[in-house]
């Protein structure tokens, strides 16, 4: 009886009258469809559109054609350095309530700016808890002042907003005293607020 062979890698052989198969080699690779799967190795040209579940990993290479797909870390590299901008995003805080009787400036927050160099929102909340003449809060950078000074006169707490230059390592530090060692100066959630954005390097110049 002969049948017939759909079969690429399979040839048939005749026995006693009947058609019998036999694998050509030890893979069954030839018997595969190759254009209906996805192949581990050989060129083919993949349609319609294609959903991971996962980010896919690609070569450790740069591409070298326009529509060779790219890894982040050649685009890092192509794009440069990182730049902080101030913006209304939440990235870090100290909110825990601090008390203050200090007559001079005394340091009550600390928080080590690592995300690169640019523009830091400053925000915190300051109020005199009791009697005095004031109570004065400022931003300082690495113990040196740069922010404007704040006064507060009265038990109610103020939101102060800040945009301050910062660079990678610094330490961004919230100061606060009063003019009566027996009254309170107060400050709470001393937060940051930035976004990270890519700025271009810039390339080889022609100046002629």
């Amino acid at each position: 009886m002969s049948i017939e062979n759909p079969l690429l890698n399979v040839e048939l052989h005749t026995h006693n009258g009947l058609d019998s198969p036999k694998v050509k080699e030890n893979s069954l690779f030839g018997a595969i469809d190759k254009t209906t799967v996805v192949l581990l190795t050989t060129a083919q040209t993949i349609a319609d559109i294609k959903t991971f579940t996962s980010i896919p990993i690609l070569p450790a290479s740069n591409p070298t054609t326009d529509n060779q797909a790219v890894r982040k870390a050649y685009v890092d590299s192509a794009l440069g350095a990182t730049e902080t901008i101030a913006s209304d995003n939440l990235r870090d805080s100290a909110d825990t309530t601090r008390n203050s009787s200090d007559l001079t400036y005394t340091k009550y927050k600390d928080i080590t700016m690592n995300e690169g160099d640019g523009i830091v929102r400053v925000k915190f909340e300051f109020r005199l808890a009791g009697e005095s003449l004031n109570a004065y809060a400022r931003i300082y950078k690495n113990g040196v002042a740069v922010g404007t000074e704040r006064i507060k006169n009265n038990p109610t707490f103020e939101v102060f907003s800040e945009d301050i230059a910062f660079s990678s390592g610094d330490e961004i530090q919230f100061y606060l005293h009063n003019e009566n060692g027996g009254s309170n100066a107060q400050v709470k959630n001393f937060r940051l607020y930035y976004d990270k954005v890519f700025t271009v390097t810039v390339g080889t110049v022609n100046q002629n």
